[in-house]
């Protein structure tokens, strides 16, 4: 399940809205250098292999599944989440 969320930055206490999870049929993937989300159908909720290749992201940086949010002001990724706003799958 997926949520978005207003999130606090551990580092900078910078606060900002974002998105992280996935859902039932997709996973939501984010570059490791700029953070830009990609959301991906999955094959099989139990495996949640993409579907297809996914491509480097624009950047160069490569997406990948799991990541948290980053700071935009600060680029950390040691964030806690301030208030949840939705949950979606």
């Amino acid at each position: 399940m997926g949520m978005m969320a207003i999130y606090k930055c551990n580092k900078c206490s910078n606060k900002f809205e974002s998105q992280e999870g996935g859902g039932f049929l997709f996973d939501e993937l984010r570059c490791e250098k700029c953070d830009e989300m990609k959301r991906v159908e999955v094959v099989g909720k139990n495996s949640r292999k993409p579907k297809g290749k996914v491509e480097k992201c624009k950047c160069s940086g490569n997406f990948v599944s799991g990541l948290r949010p980053m700071c935009p002001k600060c680029k950390s990724r040691d964030i806690s989440v301030e208030k949840e706003l939705v949950h979606y799958d």
